[in-house]
């Protein structure tokens, strides 16, 4: 009885008013997001090695890394990738092997598409300190085929964009562009096993917005030195646009475009 009358006479607790709640809400929502945003950072900053790429390959047999390694030997001693290096003009990124691994495994080129018979190396990529130029060089597996032998033209697309639209980064606010427009000619079937090299070039910029075209070419004969590449496979003209949300994507962008 003392108990039910206890509770019977317990006073209850004053509603806050509509303002009151609201003012709450939106203090707790401002902390959550700073708070989110800041962590997030920090991961990104614990996670990335400054000096140095963070990529690690995984095998599942040792064929698969003996593949890996041959390609990755033709990459690094060809001529062309060795000119490359020495261009003052262009500086090496490699944005693919620098992505921390926390991040590696929802993205599509870093992650989803690199592997044995995928790109077994990640792309080896140059480009300038203005936006301005992009080189990219990489190896193509017989797992992106669409017909036999024949490398999907989704994927040719996709090479396309993420790299045309990275030659313009440094051109745009905040580092970050993304696809508006993207046009492609198919000019010549890309083989399965191929070494390809992607040239691409900023022709327009006009404040968050770029103009970028790109070229796809087959890597040349390493014999033959002054034959940089070959066949021309596939060129694109694209729009790209660095949006007003980018400043939040900025931490990653800073990491990746060292």
């Amino acid at each position: 009885m003392s108990t039910q009358r206890a509770l019977s006479v317990t006073p209850e607790p004053k509603k806050r008013s509509r303002t009151v709640r609201a003012f709450f809400f939106l203090v707790r929502a401002t902390l959550y997001l700073f708070v989110g945003q800041f962590v997030g950072y920090i991961i990104v900053r614990r996670y990335y090695a400054p000096n140095g790429p963070v990529y690690e390959p995984e095998f599942d047999s040792l064929e698969d890394e003996l593949a890996a390694e041959r390609i990755a030997e033709y990459l690094l001693d060809h001529p062309f990738v060795q000119k490359l290096n020495d261009d003052p003009d262009l500086k090496p990124t490699h944005p693919h092997y620098k992505l921390p691994h926390l991040y590696r495994h929802g993205n599509l080129t870093a992650g989803t598409l690199v592997g044995p018979d995928l790109m077994a190396v990640p792309p080896l990529t140059w480009q300038d300190d203005r936006g301005e130029r992009l080189v990219m060089i990489m190896h193509v597996g017989r797992g992106l085929c669409g017909h036999p032998n024949i490398v999907h033209g989704g994927f040719v697309a996709t090479v396309l964009d993420e790299f045309m639209a990275r030659c313009c980064f440094k051109a745009v606010p905040h580092g970050i562009a993304m696809t508006a427009r993207l046009n492609i000619d198919y000019r010549a079937p890309t083989l399965a096993g191929t070494y390809v090299v992607l040239t691409a070039e900023t022709v327009e910029v006009d404040r968050r917005k770029a103009v970028v075209r790109g070229r796809l070419q087959v890597l040349g004969d390493p014999a033959d030195p002054d034959t940089e590449t070959g066949a021309l496979l596939a060129e694109a003209e694209g729009l790209f646009v660095s949006p007003r949300e980018a400043k939040a994507l900025s931490a990653v962008a800073k990491l990746v475009n060292r």
